[in-house]
Formats: structure tokens, sequence, C-alpha cells
């Protein structure tokens, strides 16, 4: 008797840990398939994801001037000298787009100084640096996790949240005035801040909500 209430306690406990397993990897699914929750149990997050996106951007134009040595300049110029745009076609929509195939990526790229609305909408331009149609490198940012607002949709097409599964080799593309612009990333690194200018675009978003480390995509023209 006493045997078989020892098992049934045992029974009873290994049924309790089973139930707690299974709560704890249906939450981890959860989480990782369908970030957004994370907002309903931390309304902090969308401050703190900004602040990750943003904690160095302010300075990034000051360290471009002053990271790039004369000789990455020329070398710079001479990788760019000769590089004629791409032709105009009038059946491209007249937006300012990013596409990058591998994750799904569709959408508008936002102009202005005003990033904390912008960063809020989608992609942004980091103003003072380049665009395509430049010899200065072009930057652009945009939310990992996003606003609990965004629709599923939004969210796919506008948040950088696959951008750590591109790596070296994927194709993205640009249009810009009608213009197709094609890149091929050459670099992929997470660090705390931008450690090579001589791209000719850059993507970044936030690694964590909360995390200094932030993932770059390096990218050069190839058309």
């Amino acid at each position: 008797m006493e045997k078989k209430r020892l098992l049934s306690i045992f029974a009873k406990i290994n049924i309790g840990l089973g139930i707690i397993a299974i709560i704890f990897a249906t939450v981890t699914v959860l989480f990782i398939g369908f970030p957004q929750l994370f907002h309903f149990f931390n309304l902090s997050s969308p401050e703190a994801e900004f602040t990750t996106l943003t904690q160095s951007m302010e300075s990034d134009f000051e360290r471009y001037g002053s990271k790039i040595e004369e000789k990455e300049i020329e070398e710079e110029e001479e990788k760019k000298e000769g590089k004629m745009l791409p032709p105009i076609d009038f059946a491209l929509p007249n937006k300012k787009l990013l596409n990058i195939p591998k994750i799904g990526v569709e959408g508008t790229i936002l102009e202005g100084e005003d990033y904390n609305t912008l960063l809020e909408q989608g992609i942004w331009r980091v103003n003072d640096f380049g665009t395509p149609e430049d010899e200065l490198v072009m930057i652009l940012a945009s939310h990992r996790f996003g606003y609990i607002t965004w629709t599923n949709e939004h969210r796919n097409k506008n948040s950088f949240y696959n951008l750590p599964k591109t790596g070296v080799g994927d194709y993205l593309e640009i249009v810009w005035n009608q213009r197709l612009y094609k890149y091929e990333i050459y670099k992929v690194e997470e660090s705390t801040e931008i450690n090579d200018y001589t791209a000719d675009l850059i993507l970044y978003t936030c690694k964590l909500y909360n995390s200094p480390e932030r993932i770059f995509r390096y990218a050069n023209r190839i058309d």
C-alpha cells in the first residue's frame, strides 16, 4: 500500500513537471514566433528598442568623418568612379523602396530628421548620409521587433526582424526615383557601432530590446 502511495505521488509530480515544461515551451515558441507579444507584458519595450536602435545614431556622422582615413576615401572614390546611374524605368513605382527577397522585406524608405516618428512607421534613411545617387554611404535603419500597433503584414515588410537570416552573397534592391539599384551583402557584423564606412549601403537594427549590440549588414552596388 505504501509503495502504491509513493508511486502515485511520483506520478503526480511528473505530471506537474510535464505541464510546467509544456507551458514553458509553448511560451518560448510564442515569443520567438510572435515577438510583438512581448509588448503585452512589457509596455516599455518599444522605448527600450528605440533607445537601443538609436543610441549612437547622433554621433555616426562625426565618426564617419573621423574614422575614414584618406587612403580609404581614395579607394572608395576609385571603386565608385565611372559607375553610372541605372536607367529610368517608368514601369517602376515613383517611390523609394527597399526590397530584400530572402526575408520578404518590401518597405518604403522614409526620409526626414524626426527619426523617432519615422522609425515608428518603418524604414528610415539616416540623414546626413548618402542616397543611391551619390558617393556617400547610404544607411538604412528599422526596428527589429516594432510596435504592437503594427499589423503582421506591415511588420513583415518593414521590420528588420529577420535581418540576421541574411548573409554574405545575399542580394537586395532599392528603387529610387524610378531607378533600380542592386546590391550584394559582403559583410555581416554584430557590434555597438558601424565599423566599415566603405560600403555603398549599410542596414542595421537592434539585436535585443535593451542591448547595446546592433546587427549590421554591409553591401556594395553590383550593377
